[in-house]
This record gives C-alpha cells, sequence and structure tokens, in this order.
C-alpha cells in the first residue's frame, strides 16, 4: 500500500501552471485534494528552495509535511529543517574558481533562507525564463557570495544543453569528490555538497516515518530525479520527460493527478486496502 507521494516541483507539480508557478493547474490541484482526503501524505523532493513548497502547502492545505530542497541539500519537516548538509567556504571557493571561466547566461547561489544570489552574463536570456522567479527570491551580484559561509546550491545556466552538458563534463573532471552535481531539464546545472541529491527523501521517509520502501511513489521529470526514480517500486515520470528516463520508471503519466489516481487504483487493490 502506498502512503507517500513525493512530488518533484519545475515540470511536473508546477506543469501547465497559470499565471505563477503557485497557482496549480486544475489537475495538479485536484491531485493535492485527493491525496488529502485519501491519506497520502504528500511531500516534496525539488531543486527550489523551501519557502516555495511551503507556500503550496498552505495554499492547497497540505500541511506541512516533508520537503527536500536544493536537490537534497536540506529537507524540512513539519516547517523545521530536520536535515542539512551544505557547502562549506572551502568548497565554494574550489566550485567558483573553477565556474567563473565557463560559459553560462548566469548564475544563481541559495543559503539557508532560500535567498538567491546571482551573476547575470546575458540579460536577454535570464529575463525570457523570468517565471522562474519567485517573490521569495532575492537577486544581488557575485560579490555577495563572501557574504556566505555555507551555501545549499550553486546553480549554473545556460540557454543551450550542449554548452550545459559540456560545462558538467568540466566539472566532474575538476570537482569530483568535492562536490556533487547534476543537470536538471538540459539547462540548468547544480551544484550542491556531497552526498546531497534528491534520494535524500528516501531515507528520511523510511528513518522519520518507518516506510518501506513500496510505501513510497516518486514522480518527477528531469535528470536530477533520477536518482530517487530508480530507487523506488512505484516511479512515476512525465510524459514530457526523455524517452530514454521513461524507459527506467514504472509508469509515464501525463500530470500528477493521473499518477495519484492509479495510486489510489493500486491501494484499493492491496490486501490492506
Amino acid at each position: 500500500m502506498i502512503k507517500c507521494l513525493v512530488c518533484d516541483l519545475d515540470g511536473t507539480l508546477f506543469h501547465r501552471h497559470g499565471a505563477d508557478i503557485y497557482d496549480l493547474s486544475k489537475e495538479a490541484a485536484e491531485a493535492l485534494r485527493l491525496m488529502k482526503e485519501n491519506g497520502i501524505l504528500f511531500a516534496v523532493s525539488s531543486g527550489r528552495q523551501y519557502p516555495i513548497a511551503r507556500r503550496i502547502m498552505t495554499d492547497y492545505g497540505c500541511g506541512f509535511g516533508p520537503s527536500c530542497n536544493m536537490t537534497g541539500s536540506i529537507i524540512f519537516d513539519k516547517d523545521r529543517i530536520v536535515r542539512k548538509n551544505f557547502m562549506n567556504r572551502k568548497e565554494i571557493d574550489a566550485v567558483y574558481e573553477v565556474i567563473k571561466e565557463l560559459d553560462f547566461g548566469y548564475f544563481e547561489c541559495f543559503n539557508e533562507a532560500g535567498v538567491c544570489i546571482s551573476e547575470i552574463r546575458d540579460q536577454e536570456f535570464y529575463h525570457s525564463i523570468k517565471d522562474h522567479e519567485s517573490k521569495d527570491t532575492l537577486f544581488g551580484f557575485k560579490e555577495n557570495i563572501d557574504k556566505f559561509t555555507e551555501l545549499g546550491k550553486i546553480m549554473l545556466v545556460h540557454k543551450d544543453s550542449e554548452t550545459c552538458r559540456h560545462n558538467l563534463e568540466i566539472i566532474a573532471g575538476r570537482l569530483e569528490g568535492i562536490v556533487n552535481y547534476t543537470i536538471s531539464t538540459g539547462r540548468y546545472l547544480e551544484i550542491i555538497g556531497l552526498g546531497c541529491d534528491k534520494r535524500n527523501i528516501i531515507t528520511y521517509l523510511e528513518e522519520a516515518y518507518g516506510y518501506r520502501n513500496e510505501e513510497i511513489a516518486i514522480i518527477g521529470d528531469s535528470e536530477n530525479d533520477m536518482a530517487m526514480l530508480k530507487s523506488v517500486k512505484y516511479s512515476y515520470i512525465m510524459s514530457h520527460a526523455y524517452a530514454e528516463f521513461q524507459k527506467q520508471c514504472y509508469r509515464t503519466v501525463e500530470d500528477v493527478l493521473e499518477a495519484v489516481e492509479d495510486i489510489l487504483r493500486i491501494n484499493k487493490e492491496s490486501p490492506l486496502g
């Protein structure tokens, strides 16, 4: 019996959103309603900051459930930090020495509060994807990075996915064993601390809630979701994800609602349902 659904945000819960990311599609909103009505815990595992997940939980009445943010760097539960693994000053400096010479449109850094500082090289590209901003995000410039002794995530963004992949190869060659790194939606290169990825939410749910692996379902859409998707039996992947990723998952769906409806079917057919 599935007791929890862990949702990615961008491209998944936020797929086909309205005027801003908090204006969920009717399908996503209905999925959250059905989960609450049927006692399925809503959890988040995202590259996004916690204030964004928190607002969804508030606006849609989900309660403050487990939320793994900044690609596994920090976990909140019941509105408090329960796990944290940030890059320290030495690791931040090592990352910056590598990425400062790379080709990128902009890069962003995230701290515990979800505050973001940026260096922008391609203003046109940066402003073309402004829908990724939120009221919980503050923008500054590179020199502000020296104000932080630790960071949860550094993100390097380029409009060309091949350039992003090339940057990843350079980072992998020079920073392996110092930090972790992954790509989201083709052009967001995420750098996080060692031991950080989205699977951290699964470990937390097993340890803190006593869930067995088969009681946890995951839904995502991107490369940085694959580690957690491949770690559970019930892995749902969005239909716009790469075909190679879809082949590795339990089921391909059009939206979160379709996944929730399938979970309810599974639970009904379960001996414990």
